[in-house]
């Protein structure tokens, strides 16, 4: 339910069912693919410390859950924390099958959004490309 919220543009009721998966299954498997969710939402939010927290959470889990950097990486840039940024950036490219240009990032946004989406929705993806792009992902 809260990836569908999300996708309305409803991003707060999205939070409140991330973090219900959160607490009531604090050993699920899938926990770091909560935590990751959560900080999205929050990104969409504009919460960016707290889309830090979230991310960070789900990487400690899920070192290798890609997307969490999706939101960890420009939250980072747009909090100013332009080195720590690169060095998350840096992480995310070692990762097998991640979109590690501009070019594949954009196609794979392209799956989540598009201009019969949410304005909301639309305007958060490319608040994350254009933030990926400034921490430097290779064009």
């Amino acid at each position: 339910m809260g990836g569908i919220y999300r996708i309305l543009g409803r991003f707060e009721e999205s939070l409140k069912f991330f973090d219900k998966a959160i607490r009531q299954s604090p050993n699920d498997p899938d926990l770091a693919i909560s935590y990751a969710n959560k900080a999205g939402s929050q990104f969409a939010l504009k919460q960016y410390d707290q889309a830090v927290e979230s991310a960070r959470h789900a990487i400690v889990i899920s070192p290798n859950l890609g997307y969490a950097y999706w939101w960890l990486i420009p939250a980072l840039v747009v909090t100013g924390q332009d080195s720590q940024a690169h060095e998350a950036l840096r992480s995310y490219l070692a990762l097998p099958g991640v979109p590690a240009t501009m070019p594949a990032l954009k196609q794979e946004t392209a799956k989540y959004a598009n201009e019969r989406d949410d304005p909301r929705f639309v305007e958060y993806w490319g608040r994350l490309v254009e933030g990926m792009r400034k921490a430097g992902l290779p064009e």
